[in-house]
């Protein structure tokens, strides 16, 4: 059966959420409802009638009597039957709700996908499919295997193979085989119980002439010992330049006299005699005198200071925000729209979705697999940055400064934060699930020259916030189509 052909379906299940929510659900994953009923109305006539291929019964107590008379159509072997529990199906919100969607999706059309887009199983996270029993032995997989066709097929092999003059026995004349020099095998099967011990090496030596293929005999020379290698030369030094002829000796002038003093013994001060007295010579400068200050009492010249480093200056903060809103129905159509959006997207993009179980961390995953940009889990006291996706958690949101998004504990108010975004730098999405409460502020930011759009009534599981939007005069479309026109706002 095509895992696109619609099924036809039978709903038992008693007025009241739990009904309304699985014919929904039926709806949503393409079933053809043929009958909607409560088991206790309704009879096997009028249920065979609509020709059901599937039966989804909601489970209750008190509806066990009416199952008991509808049993022959229960016990039907052509119709599939499908329990759900009436008081779970009536609880069922959010994430919860969209799995078990794949899951009855999965049982109508007979496949096993049951994972939501973008998780689809990788290769290399594949296991091997487990089998029930044990593994089969190597001496079960080689019940039938005998030994006698490797040994047929070594006896038709054997003219070929080359003959290398190591069987004993080879050329003494003595079998039959000895003028050929092939191997010869024995008619008798092998015997594995045979000892290996047994066997002897032939005693023949073997000749160290070999025969080329001219004809004529030769010797392979034995190989050289290894060479000992010779040790380094040591590198002749450069020869000498030639010696200098000797100078002649100056007389010293006379009155000095040199000596050499031996190293042990303190320098002796050197006689020097005293020279006379300059004649008095006129001070220059009109009396002013020019002398050189001694280093140790100058005061030190200050080093230029090196200027301060250059302090980067700091990104600016990112003016307005992209927001998405959406509820039951709306991962899909946030992935969706996340996975057209450019990876250097001037706008933070902020993802308000109401999940019950709280499980944002997965949200996050899920998000990270399809957006181009990276996404995070919104804190209190961060800031919201460009080319990033920001979601909300439920006890965080988001406030504005001076155009600016900051998240900030406290829950989320849809209306409030639309009203205090900047319009000329805003977008905002109303995707599947939405309050419809917060559509007056949406169209108030769109007058104001904001970018606000819903999701196609066609595939939106939950749109009655596009309903109310469109009613007013705003725009819906398909998730690539806000993506676009999200990306041309900027």
């Amino acid at each position: 059966m095509s895992a696109n052909e619609s099924r036809r379906v039978a709903l038992l299940a008693r007025e009241g959420a739990a009904r309304e929510k699985l014919r929904q659900t039926l709806r949503e994953v393409g079933a053809d409802v043929v009958i909607e009923a409560d088991p206790a109305g309704v009879d096997a006539v009028a249920l065979r009638a609509a020709a059901p291929q599937v039966l989804l019964v909601a489970l209750e107590p008190v509806i066990e009597d009416s199952l008991q008379r509808l049993g022959e159509v229960l016990h039907d072997p052509e119709i599939s039957v499908i329990f759900d529990d009436a008081e779970l199906a009536a609880q069922r919100e959010g994430w919860s709700a969209q799995r078990w969607a794949r899951h009855l999706a999965a049982k109508l059309h007979g496949h096993q996908d049951v994972l939501p887009p973008g998780h689809e199983e990788d290769e290399a996270d594949k296991v091997a499919q487990l089998r029930p029993g044990r593994p089969a032995t190597p001496a079960q997989l080689h019940a039938g295997d005998t030994f006698d066709p490797h040994v047929r097929e070594a006896r038709d092999t054997a003219p070929a193979l080359p003959q290398d003059g190591l069987l004993p026995g080879e050329g003494d004349g003595d079998g039959p085989d000895a003028d050929s020099g092939l191997l010869s095998l024995s008619d008798e099967p092998l015997s594995l119980s045979d000892e290996p011990e047994a066997w002897q090496p032939p005693t023949r030596t073997l000749d160290n002439e070999l025969v080329d293929g001219f004809g004529g005999p030769r010797l392979d020379p034995e190989p050289d010992p290894d060479p000992v290698p010779e040790p380094p030369r040591r590198a002749e030094p450069p020869p000498l330049p030639p010696e200098l002829p000797p100078v002649a000796s100056k007389p010293l002038p006379s009155g000095l006299k040199l000596e050499l003093e031996e190293l042990d013994a303190a320098p002796a001060t050197p006689a020097r005699p005293q020279p006379a007295e300059p004649a008095a010579v006129p001070p220059p400068f009109g009396g002013l005198s020019l002398e050189l200050e001694s280093l140790d009492g100058a005061p030190a010249a200050s080093a230029p200071s090196p200027p301060p480093p250059v302090q980067p200056q700091a990104e600016p903060p990112a003016q307005g925000a992209v927001v998405l809103f959406a509820g039951i129905g709306g991962p899909d159509a946030g992935r969706r729209v996340l996975a057209e959006l450019p990876a250097g997207f001037p706008r933070p993009v902020l993802v308000h979705l109401r999940l019950d179980g709280g499980r944002y961390d997965n949200l996050v995953k899920q998000l990270e697999r399809v957006s181009p940009m990276p996404v995070v889990l919104a804190g209190a006291g961060d800031m919201a940055k460009r080319a990033q996706v920001h979601v909300l958690p439920n006890d965080v949101t988001a406030g504005v400064e001076e155009g600016s998004v900051r998240f900030v504990a406290g829950a989320t108010v849809a209306r409030d934060l639309i009203a205090a975004l900047p319009a000329a730098q805003s977008s905002v999405l109303l995707l599947s699930g939405s309050d419809p409460a917060c559509v007056d502020a949406a169209v108030a930011l769109a007058a104001q020259g904001a970018y606000v759009a819903g999701q196609s009534l066609q595939g939106c599981y939950d749109p009655a916030a596009s309903k109310a939007l469109q009613i007013r005069g705003g725009s819906v479309g398909t998730p690539s189509e806000l993506a676009a026109g999200v990306a041309r706002h900027g």
